[in-house]
């Protein structure tokens, strides 16, 4: 009897579902048409502190708030631009960060202060006293963390090698064993299967898990620095640095992506991000300071920033697809913007069996076509666009 009367509750719901939405679409009289450029600066961002020198690093963490690094030492902002009153890092930090990374609820910042060169903290900014890592003499310029929690940094380091591991509480792994060097590390990324892709002032290596050199790994004579490195879900690689034409593509064995056919940059690259749809956000010091590239290499005409005074240092996309980039203007005076990216927005947004439309006037932004969703399916709508959460069938 239970199951009958929840087949005839879900046929009604459906009928009433699809009644209301052919009315919606027929009466409905659509608001002002409001078209956002990808690339467009977000004006509902505003940096609200002085940052006394270049940006290098810029992260969002899981809660969305953003860290970001620089010769002012590491602050956090809210989504808006503000700065976290709650987020006090220690006095220490008062030098140069270069890296950020999330690890967990946890923090990693490296750089050029006294002590260690990399710390730990937790979201609110205090120094984590279990994390004890070696003196490292040196500078760090990228941090990344393994899947076993185990981290890498890269830099300079005066003494032994320029890549290093140490387990998750900062003591120096010494199962890993890299070849010794004095090129300065400047991009670390590891790949799925756990090898470790280094980037420095020589060009790009392949290391296996246990530091070794690849020898599967056969990448071109680059004769230039790798500023950045990006793996794309294909396990093609992308190169950014100060090597002839500044950007290039690796297949998965080293050998040049020769279906990869970008426009040569007249100057450097120094952060690339792979975003969900597969085009590629590329930042540096090169006329225009960003760009978005489509997955053959071609510029990507859609994608219309404004031209920042400042070279582009990091980028980093939040899970609502806008972009967030950071700088600086000669490393005089750091600065963070925010551009739109409606595009990836909608990709990400878009579900099979649901219908979306928009309308509305500049401040309310309504939207006026809401439904059509499976049983099971729970369809909230609202005046700046629409959610959807998986709730449990009936029983």
């Amino acid at each position: 009897m239970a199951r009958n009367t929840t087949t005839c509750l879900r046929t009604t719901l459906a009928i009433t579902l699809a009644a209301v939405c052919a009315t919606t679409v027929l009466t409905a009289t659509p608001g002002n048409t409001q078209t956002v450029t990808d690339g467009r600066t977000d004006s509902t961002f505003t940096l609200t502190t002085s940052l006394d020198g270049g940006v290098e690093s810029v992260v969002v963490l899981a809660s969305g708030r953003i860290v970001v690094g620089g010769d002012f030492g590491v602050k956090c902002l809210n989504t808006d631009g503000t700065v976290d009153t709650t987020f006090n890092g220690p006095e220490s930090l008062s030098a140069i960060v270069k890296a950020v990374v999330q690890k967990g609820s946890k923090i990693l910042v490296g750089g050029i202060f006294a002590g260690e060169n990399i710390k730990r903290l937790d979201s609110n900014g205090a120094e984590d006293d279990t994390f004890n890592p070696p003196p490292l003499d040196g500078r760090v310029e990228s941090i990344a963390v393994q899947s076993d929690s185990k981290i890498l940094v890269g830099g300079f380091f005066v003494f032994g090698t320029t890549i290093k591991r140490l387990n998750s509480d900062g003591r120096t792994d010494s199962t890993f064993d890299p070849p010794s060097g004095s090129s300065t590390v400047y991009s670390i990324v590891v790949q799925a299967d756990g090898k470790i892709l280094v980037g420095d002032s020589g060009g790009i290596k392949r290391l296996n898990t246990d530091g070794s050199t690849d020898s599967t790994f056969n990448p071109p004579s680059l004769n230039g620095v790798v500023h950045a490195i990006a793996v794309q879900g294909d396990r093609k690689i992308l190169l950014g640095g100060e090597f002839t034409g500044r950007i290039k593509r690796l297949n998965s064995d080293g050998s040049t992506d020769s279906a990869f056919n970008p426009r040569s940059l007249d100057s450097s690259v120094y952060s690339i991000v792979v975003q969900a749809d597969g085009k590629i956000l590329i930042g540096g010091r090169f006329t225009g300071r960003i760009k978005r590239l489509n997955s053959d290499g071609r510029t990507d005409s859609t994608f219309d920033p404004p031209y920042p005074d400042e070279e582009v240092n990091s980028i980093a996309v939040q899970d609502d697809g806008k972009i967030l980039i950071g700088g600086d203007s000669y490393g005089v005076t750091g600065v963070v913007k925010r551009l739109n990216n409606p595009s990836l927005a909608a990709s990400r947004k878009s579900r099979s069996g649901t219908i979306l439309g928009g309308g509305g006037d500049s401040s309310s932004n309504a939207v006026w076509i809401i439904v059509i969703a499976a049983a099971g399916l729970a369809v909230v709508g609202g005046g700046v666009g629409i959610a959807r959460r998986r709730k449990p069938a009936a029983q």
